[in-house]
């Protein structure tokens, strides 16, 4: 690619990437790119969400603006919180401001991507995000973000939220496959915004690896099988101790807790459906 820039048949090299937050950095900061495509939203970082001591892909887009990239956000509606389905809480957050869960998820992501990509079924579904881009009010998704921010201080504690991802392991680093840093981050939503389908959603990428796990291979072996979306939930009578050693020893007995009840917690009904059509129809 550098040669083809070199000589004039292209003019910008990127990449666009569905891996763990480390990876993402090391790539930037080669500073061999001109721009990256990836998850950075106001609830998280898609599968990367928890990395990096908690600031996942968020550290990877600071370290792209000081070299001067663009900064491509991918599903800013749905991988970004699943915001054609809002929970009562995040609907009340938003609303309270005169703006929907939608409006406040691409208004969010405009403050820090350049280009945002979203998906519809039907072209009346690009309404509030063209809304949204021409009527930015940074007043409103501020007040959001405090409003949001606050609660999960006050349903969490300011501790376990400023500690709860230091020194958890993702998907790549143990041979669980378990992702830690994204099991406790959905935890977090759950119990605080009650995110859960959105936490469902998630869920399925880990049942589809959980199911193709064979445990005569290799952990680096299995994982060729995960495609874009990696990782697995972990198996509730497993212990994963050994694999907390780096967190904080105050959470890991909650960690634990959140791994052996990981189902039960995101089970159940969460939020209301705004779409229009029925997704996915073929299946």
């Amino acid at each position: 690619a550098l040669s083809l820039k070199t000589s004039g048949v292209i003019k910008h090299i990127g990449f666009s990437t569905h891996g763990p937050s480390d990876l993402i950095y090391k790539f930037i900061e080669t500073d061999k790119f001109e721009y990256v495509n990836l998850h950075y939203h106001f609830f998280g970082s898609y599968t990367a969400s928890g990395q990096l001591d908690g600031e996942a892909n968020g550290r990877c887009v600071e370290k792209a603006r000081e070299l001067g990239m663009g900064v491509f956000c991918i599903s800013p509606v749905d991988k970004g919180g699943a915001l054609y389905y809002p929970s009562d809480v995040v609907s009340e957050a938003t609303i309270g401001e005169g703006i929907g869960a939608v409006e406040f998820g691409v208004g969010w992501c405009l403050t820090k991507h350049d280009t945002l990509t979203i998906g519809v079924a039907r072209e009346e579904d690009f309404d509030e995000p063209l809304f949204e881009a021409s009527n930015t009010s940074p007043s409103k998704i501020s007040a959001v973000v405090s409003t949001l921010t606050k609660k999960l201080e006050d349903t969490h504690g300011k501790d376990w939220i400023s500690t709860c991802y230091k020194g958890l392991p993702h998907c790549f680093e143990t041979p669980t496959g378990v992702s830690f840093t994204n099991i406790v981050y959905n935890y977090n939503l759950v119990n605080a915004f009650g995110m859960k389908y959105y936490a469902q959603q998630r869920e399925n990428g880990n049942m589809t690896n959980r199911s193709k796990w064979d445990d005569s291979k290799t952990p680096d072996e299995n994982r060729k099988d995960w495609g874009y979306v990696p990782g697995m939930s972990p198996l509730p009578d497993v212990d994963y101790s050994s694999y907390l050693s780096k967190c904080p020893p105050e959470n890991v007995e909650r960690i634990k807790h959140i791994c052996a009840n990981y189902a039960s917690i995101i089970e159940g009904e969460g939020g209301v459906d705004f779409r229009a059509w029925k997704a996915y129809p073929e299946r």
